[in-house]
């Protein structure tokens, strides 16, 4: 690289009469929303940072050559929108990087310039291009980018489109942004949402999360290391269960019927449909399919002919207080404890039970 040539990178900044895309498409993801703080590092004419505060975000910015008395500051965004691709020393492109997501505390933006036809006149120049107007462009290919990130940060990137990444420090705000993915996919059925929910469920395989998860659920009914919720709770759970949910969620078919229970555990998420879960004293099983979220199978069973299900009690446990039916499955099972009804373990069961209660009818 000719150390004689000055690069001119403020000419790169562009006046635009709105917010740029990337930042369009960070409010449409919900990654930045009112109340948090924004950071646009490297800012131009600072356009974004006046949108963002305009919606009630705590923005500012810095840039070297417009606003070089602005301080850098930590924020729970940080944008490094068409920086990065500017920078002509790859060396000083790394440490800028660094920088930038030293200050985030939630999640850093990151989106260059994609790779396409040298610009007329431009000219090989460090890894990149000179163009005409003493600029510089460094052009990227998507796998080019995350795997810059990747090894820069040693830090997860997430692809929005081919030129732009997210990059979390907080391990919910991550959650929720592939559980917000994967829900807006789902039923789409198209390969790349099974590729989506086979990696969210790998994040969980080595992991200790959803067995924390579990352990700490104010809501459901708990064993070890399981949980059964009803459908209606499912939105009370953790970011961390109903990302582990709906990512299991890809793999159910089509024509299975709408599961009133799931089963969640470490390994395995389980969707259980029962016969009439609110007017049933004790609905009986009707089918479950069971996901394996290690090898991503699916296995089916079918109890409806059997003379034997498994059937429910303590209704009230598998749903949140303001389920509408939640004082009279609790009003239930108190009757139920005070004839002795539940002391049992083997009540699980149709047959079990019915002949504990006409045993209990006989004897009065």
């Amino acid at each position: 690289m000719d150390a004689d040539i000055n690069i001119e990178r403020r000419r790169t900044a562009i006046k635009r009469k709105s917010c740029s895309r990337p930042m369009r498409l960070v409010l449409a993801d919900e990654v930045l929303v009112p109340g948090m703080s924004l950071f646009d590092y490297g800012c131009g004419y600072g356009q974004d940072v006046r949108f963002a505060v305009k919606l009630g975000i705590d923005a500012s910015g810095y840039d070297p050559y417009f606003f070089p008395d602005h301080p850098l500051k930590p924020a729970d965004v940080v944008s490094l929108i068409y920086v990065l691709n500017v920078i002509e020393n790859p060396i000083e492109r790394k440490t800028i990087l660094k920088k930038a997501f030293a200050l985030t505390n939630i999640c850093l933006i990151v989106a260059v310039q994609p790779l396409k036809a040298k610009t007329h006149g431009a000219i090989a120049f460090s890894d990149g291009y000179r163009t005409t107007h003493n600029t510089f462009q460094k052009y990227y290919r998507s796998k080019e980018l995350k795997k810059f990130l990747a090894n820069t940060l040693k830090t997860i990137p997430y692809s929005v489109d081919a030129t732009m990444c997210y990059l979390f420090k907080d391990q919910m705000a991550e959650d929720l942004y592939l559980l917000n993915k994967i829900t807006k996919n789902f039923p789409a059925g198209h390969e790349s949402t099974y590729g989506e929910a086979k990696r969210i469920l790998s994040k969980f395989q080595n992991s200790s999360a959803v067995r924390q998860a579990i352990s700490r659920s104010p809501i459901g009914k708990k064993l070890p290391n399981t949980l059964y919720v009803h459908n209606s709770a499912i939105p009370y759970l953790s970011t961390t269960l109903r990302l582990y949910i709906a990512s299991g969620q890809v793999f159910v078919t089509k024509d299975y019927p709408g599961a009133l229970l799931v089963k969640i555990c470490p390994k395995s998420i389980s969707f259980l449909h029962y016969h009439d879960f609110d007017n049933d004293p004790h609905p009986q099983l009707l089918c479950s399919l069971l996901v394996n979220t290690e090898t991503y199978r699916t296995s089916f069973r079918d109890y409806s002919k059997s003379d034997n299900p498994p059937i429910l009690h303590r209704k009230e446990t598998f749903v949140a207080k303001d389920h509408p039916r939640y004082q009279q499955f609790r009003a239930l099972t108190a009757h139920e404890e005070k004839l002795g009804l539940l002391n049992r373990t083997d009540i699980g069961y149709k047959k079990n039970w019915q002949k504990l209660t006409n045993s209990y009818l006989s004897s009065i």
